[in-house]
């Protein structure tokens, strides 16, 4: 086993702490277990990862999340699923 460099760790920790909530920014099925709902679908649906944050880091629930609605408009497969 060899020793990883400084520049390594670093990079390494950079991309798995998200730097605006200091949380692990885990992995999508890992999002979707603490909030409840399915990443992908809010992802779909034209929510940003931020937004997602915002349920986790306790600024917003999940229903208020949804009832705002996202930011951007969603992908074209979200506007032709529901249209």
């Amino acid at each position: 086993m060899t020793s990883k460099k400084a520049s390594q760790v670093s990079k390494i920790t950079w991309t798995t702490i998200n730097p605006k909530t200091g949380l692990p920014r885990g992995s999508i099925g890992d999002l979707s277990v603490q909030i409840g709902y399915d990443v992908r679908d809010l992802l779909m649906e034209g929510y940003d990862q931020d937004e997602i944050d915002g349920i986790i880091r306790g600024e917003y629930t999940l229903e208020e999340l949804l009832r705002r609605g996202p930011k951007k408009r969603p992908t074209d497969a979200a506007a032709r699923r529901s249209g």
